[in-house]
């Protein structure tokens, strides 16, 4: 219902009734004074406009045409404008000729006059402006809210004609555009001075600055009313806005929060709840940059809220932005690639790949999802929320390269987990000078992340790197930067990340992945993680364990035809005979990886060599290397089959690789 305020309070210019009294008596108690008031037809006014407010339309309009018998007929025109206004969209000229009797009955009847310019602008019609227009000039009561209406009209023009001539085919109307967006400012300015605290204006005025790229006064406009309001936490958040376009994004970061959490408890819970389905992931993981300050993702999860409730809340109604149809898929998918439609009927928004159609419910600047669209076909909401389930493009994306990674897990001390995790840094990406062979002088900003399946945090180191190993591939010509990360976890569900910044190019080698750590037990006989290598190195001199290995990572996972794959794991819980002897066997394997293989046929495992050992110690280190001797480069699979000969146990670990030529 447009203007409820207006339908509501000002029913009578006698003021005989007010919102009060229509929430206060049931239906029944009115319909029983209508019946007994014989003569008196306010009372069948006073009834309509209650049918009205609880959405009985066929109702409203019987007890509203007996009203237009008595005194109060303009007021019971009125009511039957509002009734037809809310019915159907083919009843808005029915509706516009009974606001015209009430105004016609009742010249000083000024809350119809403002309903005339609503029917215009929900019809669509060209005099919408000028009837807006005429309720300024007319009667001050109206006036403000004349002007915001006016404004609100004008700015959907301004949108549609800014963003509708981004569609290919469409005539470039940016010009009305800009002229519109001129005029809707220089109303709400005008209603401001009428009325300085008027909220709705001040959000509409803000919300234009913004949209012109206007931010400093969009944020100078919004500190003046805070001053005035410090605990509007509307207004808080929506300043947000304006900072985070100036490029303030810590002060636009302190405003969205200070909105939030001056929000109240369940509004707040559902606000930071939206978007959280299971495929999303929590906001801490969803953050596109671990090593900046802020989550840029949750930072613009609020920008998209903020907006929302800025561009398609109604203060009138109390109806937040983000509980409207266009808020909603605004929050889920950001600002569409292109807007077009006509005023009060449709509105089409389009993104990469598909579009949601909204059709006009017919009351007061409320939209509905009509419909989506994809591969040219029509489907539901729901149906796209599973195939697109968010629209985000990372703003570091054109700054970001793969860091290629290889994680392998021990046992541990302690019933934990040792993970072993090495990426490799493409010396193409980053700027690094040789200081000594093997060693390059860098300057980044490493971090390693780890955060468990509730997504909190257990792992967050991030500092300062001058230099880093310097590897040459001789078979790719290509060189890359080495790091190295060794934790004790407790078994679970991880998302394990790493991120390195050059501070110079501000470039990002990065890598994020899940990771499931496994729990070794002390029984039956298992096997490690096969960690592969580029060499192995045994030191004799140091102790028996994990730290007698010096282990030069491959990370690329990948060999050159005619080379060495080195491979280095730990078998555990080996058994002992009554002389304290081990005995096992382990197989080296090599499968070739192609799409028949996949599917299930194909070739299977080829034997590279199978070794038979005789030891003292329950837990035993190994390596080695495997020659590789193939006829064609491509995708394969290194699998080690341990068994031990006294039980009769086997255990298979398995890690891919590529033979490149």
């Amino acid at each position: 219902m447009l203007f409820r305020v207006f339908a509501m309070v000002l029913i009578f210019l006698s003021g005989t009734m007010d919102l009060e009294a229509v929430e206060v008596d049931s239906l029944r108690v009115l319909e029983a004074a209508a019946k007994a008031s014989r003569g008196e037809r306010s009372a069948w006014v006073r009834l309509g406009y209650a049918y009205l407010e609880n959405g009985d339309l066929v109702r409203a309009k019987k007890a509203f045409w007996k009203g237009t018998r008595g005194e109060s007929k303009a007021a019971a025109y009125n009511g039957l404008g509002l009734a037809y206004l809310q019915d159907q969209k083919r009843f808005r000229r029915k509706a516009l000729e009974y606001f015209r009797r009430a105004l016609a009955a009742d010249p000083a009847f000024h809350e119809a006059r403002m309903n005339i310019a609503r029917a215009h602008m929900e019809m669509g019609n060209m005099d919408a402006e000028a009837a807006l227009q005429e309720v300024v000039q007319a009667d001050s009561t109206y006036a403000v809210q004349a002007l915001y209406w006016a404004a609100r009209y004008k700015m959907w023009q301004m949108t549609m004609f800014l963003e509708g001539e981004k569609e290919e085919g469409r005539i470039q109307t940016g010009s009305f555009g800009r002229e519109g967006r001129e005029k809707a400012i220089g109303y709400l300015q005008q209603a401001l001075e009428m009325e300085s605290e008027h909220k709705p204006s001040v959000l509409l005025l803000g919300a234009l600055y913004y949209e012109s790229g206007s931010s400093q006064q969009m944020v100078d406009l919004f500190e003046e009313y805070l001053e005035r309001h410090p605990d509007d936490r509307d207004v808080r958040f929506f300043s947000g806005l304006g900072y985070e376009k100036l490029g303030e994004i810590n002060r636009a970061y302190r405003a969205y929060r200070t909105g939030v959490d001056q929000m109240p408890a369940e509004e707040r819970a559902f606000v930071n709840s939206m978007l959280m389905e299971e495929k999303l992931g929590c906001w801490k993981v969803r953050d596109p940059l671990f090593l900046t300050r802020v989550n840029e993702r949750l930072m613009e999860h609020y920008r998209r809220v903020a907006y929302a409730n800025l561009l398609f809340g109604n203060p009138f109604r109390e109806v937040e932005g983000w509980h409207t149809a266009k808020g909603k898929v605004f929050i889920r998918y950001g600002r569409p690639l292109v807007r077009y439609g006509y005023p009060y009927q449709t509105e089409t928004w389009g993104y990469d790949g598909f579009r949601v159609v909204f059709s006009y419910t017919g009351i007061q600047d409320t939209w509905r999802l009509q419909s989506a669209w994809m591969d040219r076909r029509e489907m539901r909401l729901s149906e796209l929320i599973s195939r697109v389930p968010e629209v985000y493009r990372d703003p570091f994306h054109f700054k970001r390269y793969f860091a290629p990674h290889q994680v392998a897990q021990f046992r541990g001390e302690n019933d934990r987990t040792r993970v072993e995790v090495y990426y490799a840094l493409a010396g193409e990406e980053v700027k690094h000078r040789r200081m000594q062979p093997g060693i390059n002088e860098v300057n980044f900003r490493q971090g390693l992340f780890l955060f468990t399946e509730a997504c909190e945090p257990v792992w967050r180191e991030v500092r300062t790197v001058d230099r880093m190993p310097w590897i040459v591939y001789d078979a790719v010509r290509e060189g890359y930067l080495f790091a190295s990360e060794r934790l004790a976890l407790e078994p679970g569900r991880y998302t394990l990340a790493a991120e390195v910044g050059d501070l110079e190019t501000e470039t990002v080698g990065s890598f994020r992945d899940g990771l499931q750590v496994r729990r070794f037990g002390r029984d039956s006989l298992e096997v490690s993680s096969l960690l592969l290598a580029r060499r192995v190195e045994e030191q004799e001199e140091r102790s028996f364990g994990r730290d007698r290995f010096m282990i030069l990572p491959e990370p690329l996972k990948q060999v050159m035809q005619g080379g060495q794959l080195w491979v280095y794991f730990e078998v555990y819980n080996l058994k002992k005979d009554t002389f304290g002897a081990t005995h096992y066997r382990v197989t080296y394997q090599v499968e070739v990886l192609t799409e028949e293989i996949r599917a299930g046929a194909g070739p299977g495992w080829t034997t590279a060599v199978s070794q038979e050992y005789r030891g003292t110690e329950v837990w035993e280190p190994h390596y080695t290397a495997v020659e590789i001797h193939v006829e064609t480069p491509g995708a394969r699979k290194l699998r080690v089959v341990v068994e031990d000969v006294k039980t009769g146990r086997e255990v298979v670990a398995e890690e891919g690789f590529r033979v490149v030529w």
